[in-house]
């Protein structure tokens, strides 16, 4: 898997006839399986960094170095996961998913092959033949990521990937992941609004200020990928530090 290596990246952008300064001066280091939470106030640019760590969003300064190599482009394998899914309503759910391996040109049977592997894998083998609108959004979002670890990424980044979903369906898809990192162990970046799912979901958990996004504060998360975390005295009490760390920089802000 790939280790991720950030040092002093800043991110500035034209937008709406202004300059828009999204990211300033970001330092970090992410060891290869490692997962981490990015969490922070909306608009402070957590998807410009996953879009930058993509290789989709040009540095302003600063360095990333993706396995000791500095990252300059897209990468094959980084696999993005967007919160709406990207889905094609007039293709089949088995046909979005195949559909990275086949503009990758893979032959038949290995697309066959893997498509169905991962299918099976999420549960959502017995849509194949429905399209988008016919089934749930926490299927629709199986689906999305599905068609990511089609690609066999080494790098996979998630843009706030179950913010839409109810409370029942994002807890079980939260498991689902843990259930493919425990398999995989994909170095991986979630980015997300919920406390307590950065805290679930994270090995380290980043939290960034507001606009220029800094980083307020890496809290290291040793018992992420514990299933029954969610229900042990530490869990709670990393997700009240957390939270006051939040609620501090927002005050400082006002």
């Amino acid at each position: 898997m790939d280790s991720v290596k950030v040092s002093d990246l800043s991110v500035t952008y034209k937008a709406g006839g202004g300059i828009v300064e999204a990211l300033a001066g970001l330092s970090f280091s992410i060891a290869p399986g490692e997962t981490c939470a990015v969490i922070g106030p909306s608009g402070c640019g957590k998807s410009t960094l996953l879009y930058s760590l993509a290789g989709l969003v040009k540095q302003s300064a600063g360095r990333i170095e993706i396995n000791g190599q500095p990252l300059t482009s897209e990468r094959p394998e980084t696999a993005v996961i967007l919160q709406e899914y990207g889905l094609f309503p007039w293709k089949t759910v088995y046909a979005n998913v195949a559909l990275g391996l086949k503009l990758r040109h893979a032959d038949k049977s290995s697309v066959a092959h893997q498509t169905e592997t991962i299918m099976r894998l999420l549960n959502i083998w017995d849509y194949r033949r429905h399209f988008p609108r016919q089934i749930s959004g926490g299927q629709r979002q199986r689906v999305a990521i599905a068609r990511a670890l089609t690609l066999q990424p080494t790098l996979l980044l998630m843009d706030e990937p179950f913010s839409s979903l109810d409370a029942l369906t994002r807890e079980d898809l939260q498991n689902t992941f843990l259930d493919i990192w425990r398999r995989d162990r994909l170095t991986t970046f979630i980015v997300t609004h919920s406390v307590e799912e950065a805290v679930f979901l994270g090995h380290k958990i980043m939290a960034l200020s507001d606009r220029p996004a800094a980083i307020l504060k890496i809290i290291d998360n040793p018992l992420m990928g514990d299933p029954d975390y969610r229900d042990s005295p530490q869990f709670h009490t990393t997700c009240s530090e957390l939270r006051e760390l939040l609620r501090q920089a927002r005050r400082d802000v006002a």
